[in-house]
This record gives C-alpha cells, structure tokens and sequence, in this order.
C-alpha cells in the first residue's frame, strides 16, 4: 500500500505530520515507493489505499486549511489550476510513467463517507431511512446530496471516470481502478 489516509495524517499523525499534505507531497511519496516495489519485485500490486474522497476536491493540506478559515478557499487545489485533487494525482502517476517509470499503480481505493450524521448512533425513522438514500450517492445521478455537499455526488462514476480519463489502462496489466 502506497499510503494511508494521507488526507488525515495531520490528524492521525500530529507528532511526526502537523501539516496537512501538499499534493506534491503524496505524489512523490507515492512515486518513490511504487518505483522500489517494482524494482523489488516488477509483478508486485502497488495500490493507493484509503483515498480519502474529502470535500470533492481537496486534500490535506485544503482540508486543514478550511477547518480553521471556514471552507471558502482551497490554497494547494487553486495552485494546481483548480484541479482535484484525486484525479491530479493520478494524471500525475499517469505522467510519470509516460516519463519512463513503470505502472506505479494496481488498484485505487477511495474512502467515502457520507455526511449526514448516518456514523451515529441514532436509529430514528428518519435517520435510519437517511441511510438507505444515502446511498443513492454512491451511483445515482439524479440524487442530490441532502448535507452541506447539496451537489450529485455520482461516487462510483466519478471515480470511474477519473481513472479512466487521467490514468488510462495499460497493455499487459490488469487494471483494478
């Protein structure tokens, strides 16, 4: 595994990463350590474990900076032309093996969470039919997320779609993204 939760680690790992990553941060992390996993051992699956899908855009970095200065502007995401950031990361996995690298990835898993309070221990009626819908989000594309978000999130796609278009299948690899 490549990472984990990097999105959290200045929550996770305050003492060793107060900050929240950058996205060049994660990139290269990810890139020298795919790099020695395939020179150990070329047939090795590398994946990018526990993606955080956080805020649709951003990454640690953004999300720390939004905890204190209320989600109006995303710093590193702006300095990457507006870009989000899990499909910049794979453009630029993507990148680096047009460069001559080797396929740096196997399988890209994406945590999602949904926003609604569904984690809670409230078992209403109304919570618990929240939950069924909530899952809508996943796949449907006429659901509009009922928090914050209020956007069609389309979690299964997007991410489909991302991988599809910035980190494209490779003859003689099986892909899992």
């Amino acid at each position: 595994m490549l990472d984990q939760e990097p999105g959290i680690w200045y929550v996770s790992h305050r003492d060793v990463h107060p900050m929240g990553a950058k996205m060049e941060e994660v990139r290269d992390r990810m890139i020298a350590l795919a790099k020695k996993i395939r020179a150990n051992d070329p047939m090795r699956q590398s994946w990018a474990g526990r993606m955080e899908l956080r805020r649709l855009s951003g990454g640690g970095y953004d999300e720390q900076y939004g905890a204190l200065n209320g989600f109006d502007k995303t710093p590193d995401r702006d300095a990457h032309g507006g870009m989000d950031y899990l499909p910049w990361l794979l453009d630029q996995l993507h990148q680096s093996e047009l460069a001559g690298n080797p396929r740096l990835l196997d399988i890209f898993s994406v945590h999602y969470y949904p926003q609604g309070g569904e984690f809670s221990d409230d078992v209403s009626p109304a919570m618990q039919a929240l939950r069924n819908r909530s899952t809508r989000s996943l796949w449907d594309p006429n659901y509009v997320d009922e928090t914050y978000l209020n956007t069609q999130l389309m979690v299964h796609p997007r991410i489909k779609g991302w991988a599809g278009q910035y980190y494209p299948k490779h003859a003689g690899r099986d892909q899992r993204i």
